[in-house]
């Protein structure tokens, strides 16, 4: 699914930086298929789970809680 950018954004971002290629659709004809983030997957994947246990103890949350 293709989302547009909207005119008054792009009208908005084509003045605030002229030499720049305002993009038209939000994901600029990237892939916006979802893929959830797996424990143990690549390399970003680790890197979320290690932020995860090492902040959110410090907030009181559980790093594991499998609701997200």
């Amino acid at each position: 699914m293709t989302i547009e950018t909207p005119d008054r954004w792009r009208a908005f971002a084509a003045e605030r930086r002229p030499s720049a290629r305002v993009p038209l659709a939000m994901t600029d004809g990237g892939n916006t298929e979802f893929t959830p983030w797996q424990r143990g997957g690549d390399s970003v994947d680790r890197a979320v789970l290690a932020t995860r246990r090492a902040v959110f103890p410090l907030h009181g949350l559980d790093p594991d809680d499998p609701r997200d």
